[in-house]
């Protein structure tokens, strides 16, 4: 068997993704209990990713939003969605923003587990409706090899935020 190369990693998630992924799965069904309570409908538009004047409008479709405004109460599901999108948002932000950027070292191995358990909660946040932009490019970063990452660098696509703390991860730049 010599020159076969073992992986070092899981093709499935680690057990922490798994985790959050049964958390946010577990939602809908926590908030069916809750569906019919209207204090679930106070202050939706503080939710997280809402625009600040309706934040239901990512959640419902415009006529009922439009309702909303003329006083009429939110539909249950509305409400559900909303506050689901919303919590899928607030975690997407949080590993995006507060947890991936403070990894010092990614190996290669690292980036090829870090990598399963992106797309895992991918799939999931997809499923919540929630817009994953961050959560795909760190995906499409961590899931370059050096010389697709060293390119990456050499060009524009290579100056966001996002691609700048993968190479330094990775060490494609020190």
């Amino acid at each position: 068997m010599a020159g076969v190369i073992v992986p070092t990693f899981s093709l499935s998630p680690s057990d922490v993704a798994h985790r959050v992924g049964d958390g946010l799965l577990n939602l809908p069904r926590l908030f069916e209990v809750y569906a019919e309570d209207d204090a679930l409908g106070f202050e939706l538009g503080s939710l997280v990713g809402s625009d600040g004047s309706d934040g239901m409008v990512t959640a419902m479709g415009s006529g009922e939003a439009d309702e909303r405004r003329q006083g009429q109460a939110h539909s249950p599901e509305a409400v559900t969605a909303a506050w689901l999108a919303s919590l899928g948002r607030a975690t997407v932000v949080h590993l995006t923003r507060d947890v991936f950027p403070q990894i010092k070292t990614l190996s290669g191995a690292g980036a090829a587990q870090l990598s399963a358990d992106l797309g895992y909660l991918e799939t999931i946040v997809r499923a919540l409706g929630v817009e994953i932009s961050d959560l795909e490019r760190w995906k499409a970063c961590v899931g370059m090899t050096d010389e697709e990452g060293r390119a990456m660098l050499a060009s524009d696509e290579g100056s966001d935020r996002i691609g700048h703390l993968v190479a330094r991860m990775r060490k494609w730049i020190v």
